[in-house]
This record gives C-alpha cells, sequence and structure tokens, in this order.
C-alpha cells in the first residue's frame, strides 16, 4: 500500500515536472515571435522561430497525455511518455543553444546603439518597450521636476503602478550605485507606485544591488536589457526569474 502511494506521488511529480517544461517551452516561443518583430525580421530571429514553433507545442501534448495516463494509472505507458518527453525537452535545448551564439552575433550592432543614443531617446525606447510588453504608458520620459521618475507605467492586468528610472550610459563599463537606488526608493511613495523599476545598458554594484533587494527595487542591467530588447523575453518573466528557475528538467521513468 506504501510503495504504492510512494509510486503514485512519483508520477504526479513528474507530470509536474512536465507542465514546468510545457510553460518554459511556451515563454520560449512568446519570446521568439515578439523578437522577430522587435528586430524587423532579422534572418537568425525568424530561423529561431521556424525551429522552435516546430517543437515548442508539443509540450502541453505531452502534459494532456500524462494526465490522462495518471488518471487511469496506466504506469508502464507512463514510461514510455516519459522517455518521449525527454527527448522533447533535449530538442528545445539544443535549439535554444545553438541560437544563442548566431542571435548575439546578427545583433551586437544593434545592442551598441544603445550606447549612442541621447538620454532622452533611451528613457522613449524603454517606454515602448513597456508599452510592447502590455503595460499602459502614463509617462514616456521624464524632464524638470520629475521626481525620480523618468517613466510611469501600468503594470497589465492588476493596473498597479511602476516608476522607472533610466539610466543611460555611453559605455558598458559604467557602474550605477546605490546612491540611485535610495532615490528611485524615496519617491516611490510621492507617485503613489507600488513599485519601483532602474533600468540601464551598463551595470549595477554590489552594494547598489544589495540595496535594491532589501528596499526591493528591481533592477535591469546590461545583460537584461539584451535578453529584453534584442531577445523578446517579457521584463515581468525577467523579474520572475530570478526568483523561480527556469531551466527544464528531465524526467525519470
Amino acid at each position: 500500500m506504501v510503495g504504492g502511494l510512494r509510486e503514485l506521488e512519483r508520477r504526479r511529480q513528474t507530470v509536474k515536472t512536465m507542465r514546468v517544461n510545457a510553460a518554459y517551452a511556451d515563454r520560449l516561443l512568446d519570446a521568439a515571435a515578439r523578437r522577430v518583430l522587435l528586430n524587423a525580421r532579422e534572418e537568425a530571429s525568424v530561423r529561431y522561430f521556424e525551429e522552435l514553433v516546430t517543437v515548442a507545442p508539443r509540450g502541453q501534448q505531452f502534459v494532456e497525455r500524462a494526465e490522462e495516463v495518471l488518471s487511469q494509472e496506466l504506469f508502464g505507458e507512463m514510461d514510455a511518455l516519459v522517455e518521449e518527453a525527454n527527448a522533447w525537452t533535449a530538442r528545445v535545448e539544443e535549439i535554444q543553444k545553438g541560437d544563442n551564439y548566431r542571435h548575439q552575433l546578427a545583433l551586437l550592432p544593434r545592442f551598441q546603439e544603445l550606447f549612442d543614443m541621447h538620454h532622452r531617446e533611451f528613457e522613449h525606447y524603454i517606454a515602448q518597450l513597456l508599452h510592447f510588453d502590455g503595460f499602459a504608458v502614463e509617462r514616456w520620459h521624464g524632464g524638470a521636476g520629475d521626481l525620480a521618475a523618468d517613466v510611469i507605467v501600468r503594470l497589465p492586468g492588476d493596473g498597479r503602478r511602476m516608476i522607472v528610472q533610466c539610466k543611460h550610459v555611453s559605455d558598458i563599463r559604467t557602474t550605477i550605485g546605490s546612491g540611485v537606488i535610495q532615490q528611485v526608493n524615496g519617491t516611490k511613495e510621492l507617485h503613489n507606485a507600488e513599485m519601483a523599476l532602474v533600468v540601464t545598458p551598463g551595470k549595477f554594484t554590489k552594494p547598489a544591488r544589495s540595496l535594491a533587494m532589501r528596499l526591493d527595487v528591481q533592477l535591469i542591467d546590461k545583460t537584461d536589457m539584451f535578453r529584453w530588447g534584442l531577445y523578446g523575453h517579457r521584463l515581468l518573466d525577467l523579474l520572475a526569474d530570478r526568483s523561480e528557475g527556469q531551466v527544464p528538467d528531465t524526467m525519470e521513468s
């Protein structure tokens, strides 16, 4: 009896892992489609999407079949399904890894354009990305008296207000210190905002990151900018990835 319950629980965990992997593949496909639009149908982006769209949707099919098998306790059939799903997971990862180098090489010149922007252009660029992500933009750029909020948006879905401080730099090695974090956090309440975000194509110092974590101020640096602006990932997904592991897991049969 105990052994049977343990086996059932193990199979339930297998189905749970399948759901996680299917959701991960769906997010990759979503980002790939967005990337084609963000990069004006650049060749490497189109090729990646075309490869992924033939594979990624199968994840949900595995989940549906696994749930059916689990409900009927057909564990022998589950073993074969797990083997097939693991092969699918490996293929998704293969497509993703094979794309990384091609895509980075193709889009590095576009990433360099960020550093050549005027700071006002950078603010508009960030506001446009947020709009593309479904945020409602209330302020598109900063100016005199902006109280550390260059861009103000409301989140898609729940409508929470978020202030955004855009720290443009002309050199990728430029660091943003903790003073900016203090400033943004201090004015969040003045804007009746529930969230605060600091965005830069540079990087943050360790003290700045530590303070941001304590104050719950969100940070987007050069690596995140590449994933958001050129790879097509959604901002909220990038922020969520920091607290949740999103790498597909291999399942045991």
